[in-house]
């Protein structure tokens, strides 16, 4: 009897260990509160063709699917992503980092590889955010994009520090926007990328409204 009442003891034990390792994923992501659940007007300049380019990008609670980030990778499409990791930098930043929810490999005798989305969000107001890519051009996959890929067989954890990791970068970067549908508020002048990749900057806050009012004085 002292035996099976031990046993029944230890059950919950086992329980809360298993609910609490089956949900520990996406722990460590927490995107901006505004961005979730919404549907963005996404603004950005092709970096193969140099040209303006306007999508809607939607945005759930930590993932990108069926998203227009849509890349083709050694014949792999790829189009879903979920969040992996974050840092809230200050009131208005937050770096983030998404991985490809597939898989690919680049040869015969190549192990798995991911591809990964290193995001740095500046809030300008609730209705718009700018951010950049903090990767170099891989011209590998189709369309070229900013995106960090993962060794053969040796993709890094997913709690790796992203800074030293995933957000490297030699070249200039273009600024994208995300606004919302029907918003007219607008970028500051000063708008630009913090640097280095884990630091922050004070984001004066414009609106349209606000602009039009002060031109009447």
């Amino acid at each position: 009897m002292e035996l099976r009442l031990d046993s029944i003891n230890v059950l919950p034990f086992i329980l809360v260990n298993l609910v609490f390792t089956s949900t520990k994923t996406d722990a460590n992501c927490f995107l901006p509160e505004d961005l979730k659940n919404a549907a963005w007007e996404y603004n950005y300049t092709h970096v193969s063709e140099s040209a303006e380019q306007s999508t809607t990008l939607n945005i759930a609670t930590t993932t990108l699917q069926n998203s227009v980030i849509n890349l083709n990778a050694f014949g792999t499409t790829i189009r879903d992503w979920t969040c992996i990791n974050s840092l809230n930098i200050s009131n208005t930043q937050t770096l983030v980092v998404f991985k490809s929810d597939t898989s690919f490999t680049s040869g015969p005798t190549s192990g798995n590889r991911r591809l990964y989305l290193c995001m740095k969000f500046t809030k300008v107001t609730n209705d718009l955010y700018y951010f950049h890519l903090l990767s170099d051009i891989q011209t590998s996959v189709s369309p070229n994009e900013r995106v960090f890929i993962s060794g053969a067989g040796n993709a890094p954890a997913d709690d790796a520090p992203m800074c030293s990791t995933f957000c490297q970068y030699t070249d200039s970067l273009e600024i994208r926007t995300l606004r919302r549908p029907g918003s007219n508020d607008v970028l500051p002048n000063d708008a630009a990328l913090c640097e280095p990749c884990d630091s922050a900057c004070d984001v004066e806050l414009y609106r349209t409204t606000i602009m039009t009012t002060e031109s009447t004085f």
